[in-house]
């Protein structure tokens, strides 16, 4: 009820300063003349200069009641403030770049163990007889010969040139080969430690010294570490 009262307390005091404004343009614009000749009445209210100061002070009286009861009694608006969103950072997938199967370093692990197995598959038979006077003596030769003869027939195609053109191709890139070009040229590779042993040892094994030049080169071919 005190809501309605409030807003025909406005609406009245809009109408008043409505009429008061529209009268006193109307006198200022030089009009109130044609009024008074065609609307007497009208022109009597509206020349009433009295009556409209004190309806523009009581308009002001009510404007400013209404204001105030609008202070005291309404509820201040609610005001809230939405949290900003927090950006998504989304990271760009890494690329993983799939090591080739023709990798240099897998290349030479596959030659290493292919040339491991092949020996290890083949014991190495007794040594042969210096001046054999045996049949025995001379059977146990010839097992010997006809070992190492197909073991080099054996190693010169299928193993050979795949050892030699791995070690150089570490050389090229400035890693140090030692002596391995020259073992894979001169006999056949790897045989020695397990002609000898049988068990080879690394430090004494051929096979293993050119596996570990895998480990000097990264998934790209590119060296790793330091040259020495």
């Amino acid at each position: 009820m005190e809501m309605l009262t409030t807003l025909f307390l406005f609406v009245a005091a809009i109408a008043i300063i409505f009429y008061a404004v529209l009268t006193e343009g109307t006198d200022w614009i030089g009009r109130a003349e044609i009024i008074e000749q065609r609307w007497p009445g009208l022109w009597g209210l509206m020349n009433n200069r009295p009556m409209r100061l004190i309806l523009i002070v009581v308009a002001l009286v009510m404007f400013g009641h209404g204001m105030q009861d609008l202070r005291g009694g309404a509820e201040p608006p609610t005001v809230s403030f939405k949290a900003p969103t927090v950006p998504t950072i989304i990271a760009p997938s890494p690329q993983i770049r799939r090591e080739s199967a023709n990798s240099l370093r897998r290349r030479t692990i596959k030659v290493a163990t292919d040339l491991f197995l092949f020996w290890s598959k083949r014991p190495v038979p007794q040594q042969p007889v210096q001046n054999p006077s045996t049949d025995e003596d001379r059977k146990r030769n010839v097992v010997w010969d006809t070992y190492w003869r197909e073991a080099n027939g054996i190693y010169a195609t299928e193993y050979k040139d795949r050892v030699i053109g791995i070690i150089r191709e570490y050389k090229t890139k400035g890693i140090p080969t030692g002596y391995l070009e020259q073992a894979a040229e001169n006999h056949p590779f790897g045989a020695w430690a397990f002609s000898v042993s049988g068990s080879p040892i690394c430090s004494q094994d051929e096979v293993c010294e050119l596996r570990e030049l895998a480990y000097r080169v990264d998934a790209s071919d590119q060296m790793i570490g330091p040259n020495f």
